[in-house]
């Protein structure tokens, strides 16, 4: 889901104004902002971005997009997205050159998604809301069916009809369990339940920590959530046995006590 894009701006606004916001919407395309406007839409930041990844909503192999309402910013991200170059004649310094001519402005990447995935992704388009539809269809059977689970926390069911669901997680509180992540993640292996972690802060990297020093007491909540995070199956394509065997799986392994016994004698 969205963050308080709203608030966040107001943020930025009253204290540091000459920052740009960049909105990090790469598992997001599909859902809406509190209003129902689409995610995407440059309200709140200067630029929006997605991702194709191959686990997106949209997926082209690799690659993704970069939203704006600015010129400025648009004709940046193209020259940044092909080595700094420019071609576009009101750009160049000396456009009488001649038609193979093009210059270097700014430092730049080799970015440019080919025109084959390109055209991978945009026939997905049409297809984007009935792909988080049935998300939201499988993300209301796992409120349903795993609410009230002791030491079992789910995301917020409010956010059902505006998060675009790419991920569906869980939080486990696994000190009181008496079990570790590693032993439930091998307990639902066992049961045909494949899971995984998202994510391992940022703020602990190697690199950060090196460069910056952080510590855990400074991003608190991104600690928290890492230590309980575990995130089940969620994949337009489930189906209804699919969807039953991971319920059923989580049920078992966070409700038998034999389970607890086990693992903690």
């Amino acid at each position: 889901q969205a963050c308080e894009m709203d608030a966040i701006e107001r943020l930025v606004r009253d204290r540091c104004p000459r920052a740009t916001i960049i909105e990090d919407a790469c598992h997001a395309i599909g859902g809406t902002y509190r209003d129902g406007t689409p995610i995407g839409s440059p309200r709140y930041a200067s630029m929006v971005v997605f991702s194709f990844h191959p686990v997106k909503h949209i997926a082209a192999g690799e690659g993704g997009a970069v939203t704006t309402n600015s010129r400025r910013l648009k004709e940046e991200l193209e020259q940044f997205r092909c080595h700094g170059m420019t071609k576009a004649p009101e750009q160049l310094r000396r456009p009488d050159e001649g038609p193979w001519y093009y210059e270097m402005h700014s430092p730049g990447f080799n970015y440019r998604i080919p025109e084959a995935a390109c055209a991978l992704a945009s026939s997905q388009l049409a297809k984007l809301q009935q792909s988080v539809a049935q998300r939201r269809k499988i993300v209301a059977k796992y409120h349903d069916e795993l609410g009230g689970i002791e030491h079992l926390s789910l995301p917020p069911r409010s956010h059902l009809k505006t998060s675009a669901w790419h991920l569906f997680c869980l939080h486990i509180d696994y000190p009181a369990l008496g079990r570790s992540r590693t032993d439930v993640m091998a307990s639902l292996k066992d049961r045909g339940v494949g899971t995984q972690v998202h994510y391992y802060p940022v703020s602990l990297q190697p690199y950060y920590q090196d460069r910056y020093r952080h510590t855990e007491a400074q991003f608190p909540g991104a600690v928290s959530h890492y230590r309980r995070e575990l995130s089940i199956p969620l994949f337009p394509s489930m189906t209804a046995a699919e969807v039953e065997q991971v319920v059923s799986a989580v049920r078992h392994v966070l409700t038998s006590k034999s389970n607890v016994k086990r693992q903690v004698a």
